[in-house]
């Protein structure tokens, strides 16, 4: 008979099929919330997400608290980008335990991605309270966040705490952008400088490039970037919002209304939306 041990075994090798026959030959009654975790598990790495999803909330049904399976399940929803659903196993994770720090780290995530912004804040700043292990991400997560509701001092302010743990891309060119925000030209000129060194060919920094250029009056050279790579959200946003300053009204509407149906249906776009129809009347 299939023991627990032999499926995970089997799990861990890559041996997929091999693990889901002995799940059906394992008839270990007490332990059938582990075993429906496994299928779940086998089913998510063969990228089956609707029968993984299945098995998860099977295994939940035997055992409500398992959180193998919620953290399993939190996955799922990440992937398949349901981000209500997200939200729900992630305050499950936490009600379960309130001082497991990445629980908390999920639930400020799961937060930010349903836009309660104010919330995920808290969570994260919790999270950094608890010495979580990945500190950087959520400075740079808040920071971010702030960047977002164009409040770039204070987003600074805490990429700035984020590099404390270590240089990378992301961060490099969240504080470039940030400096850009703040029209600092001598920070902006350090930042262009290091996140170009890091990865010339980072979208980040391509993005970035083109608004450092706009910050530096070039442009003609920031349009030619925008324009190629205007079907990414941030650089059709960054060339519309450049037309309007430029009053190229013709230019802009041109533009909305070849995207208009990926602008209509993607969240990354409704920030930019609100505002123009603030600035249009």
């Amino acid at each position: 008979m299939a023991n627990l041990k032999d499926i995970a075994e089997n799990i861990k090798k890559n041996n997929l099929d091999e693990a889901l026959n002995l799940c059906d030959d394992c008839d270990d009654v007490n332990n059938q919330h582990i075993i429906s975790n496994f299928r779940g598990v086998i089913y998510l790495i063969k990228e089956n997400l609707e029968l993984s999803e299945e098995n998860f909330l099977k295994s939940l049904k035997i055992n409500p608290r398992f959180e193998d399976a919620i953290k399993n399940l939190y996955l799922v929803y990440l992937k398949k980008k349901l981000f209500k659903n997200l939200l729900i196993y992630a305050r499950k994770l936490v009600e379960i335990d309130k001082l497991n720090a990445e629980h908390t780290y999920k639930l400020a995530y799961a937060l930010e991605l349903n836009n309660d912004l104010e919330e995920s804040i808290k969570y994260y700043n919790i999270y950094i309270d608890f010495n979580g292990k990945n500190k950087k991400q959520a400075f740079n997560n808040i920071g971010c966040i702030y960047l977002r509701i164009n409040k770039p001092k204070i987003a600074n302010d805490f990429f700035l705490k984020g590099i404390n743990f270590g240089e990378d891309k992301i961060i490099i060119n969240n504080l470039l952008n940030s400096f850009i925000m703040l029209r600092d030209l001598e920070n902006s000129d350090l930042y262009f400088e290091k996140a170009q060194k890091i990865d010339e060919n980072f979208l980040d920094f391509k993005c970035n490039k083109a608004r450092y250029l706009i910050l530096k009056n070039q442009i003609n050279e920031a349009i030619e970037i925008l324009e190629h790579h205007q079907n990414i959200p941030q650089f059709l946003i960054t060339l519309l919002i450049l037309y309007s300053n430029l009053n190229k009204k013709d230019d802009r509407d041109k533009l909305l209304m070849t995207h208009k149906d990926r602008i209509k249906n993607d969240r990354k776009f409704y920030n930019y939306l609100a505002l123009s129809s603030l600035y249009d009347g």
